[in-house]
């Protein structure tokens, strides 16, 4: 069976904690002066991590630079322990059958899953931790326009979440040692981790349901959220175009603590910040930024809200299909 060996090597090797080793690292040096006769001039050294290479010979002419060199000081990149490298330029095998659909990268830990098996990775020790099965799909390509149909995996801070089966079955396990947390049986058409990984949540037809990382519940909302707007901070999960209202945010809680709403908010919500820290609310191209607890920022009139969105004490928009 052939196995899927990951691409994006400059990446994983900073994952990974090594630079590798490529014989052809440096940059080549220049070539050197002009010979006499038929001996050469030597070669420029290579680049930065090369050693200098031997000028060719030229029939009078100048020797070629020295081809870039390794770097003796970087640690070689190896398979992880347990994979099989079946190529020769491979830096990790990840162990799947399939193209990936999603990666997560929390710490020294790489959650990989290919719309069936999920593999948890320790990049630290280059080992494998865990793995299983969590069947589901996608569409589109990955890390272009890819999109999960259903099903998954996710990893946030020490918490990883698996759909055993979907919209049914959940598996909370630690990011840690792979073990299982908790297994939770509900039926839901949404599913998230909390940012750091304080709590899961997910919305079914039955309204939106909070757990602790051990399965405790939290909390259980009552209500339509199908279509609404959510961001889970780890002090509270935070709710536009809910049940609440179309002009309000509701926040529940970690704590368990009574659900409340903010102040009422104008114009008509747009998106969350991807931080989750502030929102955008349009009317036409006029834009408004409120902090997530509905305090207006600013105030901001724009030829388009084309892709608009934002994150930290940015923000942004791009036009599509640029001529």
């Amino acid at each position: 069976m052939n196995t899927v060996r990951l691409i994006l090597c400059s990446c994983l090797a900073a994952w990974l904690g090594c630079s590798g080793t490529d014989p052809g690292g440096g940059a080549s040096g220049g070539g050197g002066g002009d010979g006499t006769g038929a001996s050469a001039g030597a070669g420029e050294p290579g680049g930065a991590g090369g050693e200098a290479g031997a000028g060719a010979a030229g029939s009078g002419g100048g020797g070629q630079g020295g081809a870039g060199g390794e770097d003796p000081g970087a640690p070689p990149c190896s398979p992880l322990t347990g994979a099989t490298q079946t190529a020769p330029n491979s830096m990790v095998d990840l162990g799947h059958a399939g193209p990936i659909g999603s990666l997560f990268v929390a710490g020294d830990r790489v959650l990989s899953w290919d719309t069936d098996r999920w593999i948890l990775w320790d990049t630290t020790t280059r080992t494998h931790v865990a793995d299983g099965h969590a069947p589901g799909a996608y569409t589109g390509i990955p890390g272009y326009n890819f999109e999960v149909l259903f099903g998954g995996v996710e990893m946030r801070g020490d918490l990883v979440l698996v759909q055993t089966v979907p919209e049914e079955e959940l598996e909370l396990r630690s990011a840690t040692d792979g073990s299982l947390l908790a297994n939770i049986s509900t039926s839901y058409k949404e599913v998230g981790l909390a940012e750091g990984g304080a709590y899961v949540w997910a919305v079914g037809d039955g309204g939106l349901t909070v757990w602790s990382p051990t399965g405790a519940l939290i909390a259980a909302e009552p209500g339509d959220y199908a279509g609404a707007a959510i961001t889970a901070a780890p002090d509270a999960v935070r709710i536009a175009k809910g049940p609440a209202g179309q002009d309000v945010i509701e926040i529940v809680p970690a704590d368990g603590s009574p659900a409340t709403v903010t102040p009422v908010f104008s114009s008509t919500f747009h998106s969350w910040f991807k931080d989750g820290q502030r929102f955008f609310a349009t009317t036409g191209n006029t834009v408004r930024i409120y902090t997530k607890d509905a305090e207006q920022e600013e105030l901001i009139s724009m030829s388009s809200i084309e892709e608009l969105g934002g994150a930290r004490d940015y923000f942004w928009r791009h036009k599509l299909n640029h001529p």
